[in-house]
């Protein structure tokens, strides 16, 4: 199968490039696994994060990963005397259900937020929800630059480079917080503009009929009829005429 879509893909050029960024872009992920899977120490971590997952009372997050994406949150959208911010609204629950209900959000966060503590005690020696503010501040910027830095591909000897910080990150266990974060800034905004309090702040009433249109939709066809009994009849052409 995979020969006959690639003798089809070398019939266009177009194609045949797409077909080997994606066949290029798998391998690159079959390796990460791999290299993440490479420390025994992530394994286990892993492991046993799954298991309290699966003894806990229904929730996604275990404890300390409720603690983590709740620090997190608040550092993406910080409150201010001006304006609420994540510590302002249950975030939580939201996060908790998007993550539940998606495979690929699973996998994401179960190795990100393990990825982020990791970096917290590599270099400080504790969980990156005990570091103080600045130092967590830090840390995310750096995430941001190491994000930008393995994108670039503004030249060949750059997308050399930046494939070569892709697989050490991924050896390293980085790689993962390098994914999950953009991936977490997009859902906890996400959360927080979509809550009442957020509408609040900004003047907004909320949609103008958040339940839909009962009125509307519960006219049914036997409520219409005796309307359509007391219209009065249209007069017969022939008789008129």
């Amino acid at each position: 199968m995979a020969q006959l879509t690639f003798l089809r893909a070398a019939k266009n050029p177009r194609t045949a490039a797409l077909f080997a960024k994606e066949t290029a872009k798998a391998g690159l992920d079959r390796l990460g696994v791999i290299l993440w899977s490479s420390s025994q120490a992530r394994r286990g971590e892993l492991a046993r994060r799954d298991r309290l997952r699966a003894a806990g009372p229904g929730r996604w997050f275990i404890d300390e990963e409720r603690r983590l994406v709740r620090t997190l949150a608040e550092l993406i959208v910080p409150a201010s005397d001006e304006s609420p911010g994540a510590q302002d609204i249950e975030i939580i629950e939201p996060l908790e259900k998007l993550v539940a209900g998606s495979p690929q959000r699973r996998v994401l966060y179960g190795r990100g937020l393990l990825a982020f503590d990791a970096i917290a005690r590599h270099e400080h020696g504790t969980a990156f929800a005990d570091l103080p503010k600045e130092e967590q501040t830090r840390l995310a910027r750096d995430l941001d630059r190491r994000r930008e830095a393995v994108r670039d591909r503004s030249s060949v000897s750059n997308g050399v480079r930046s494939l070569l910080r892709i697989l050490r990150y991924q050896k390293s266990g980085e790689y993962a917080a390098v994914e999950l974060w953009p991936t977490l800034i997009s859902d906890v905004t996400d959360v927080f503009y979509t809550n009442p309090m957020s509408w609040m702040w900004l003047g907004y009433d909320g949609p103008p009929m958040p339940r839909g249109y009962p009125d509307v939709t519960a006219l049914t066809d036997t409520q219409r009829a005796p309307q359509d009994a007391a219209a009065p009849p249209k007069p017969d052409v022939a008789e008129s005429a």
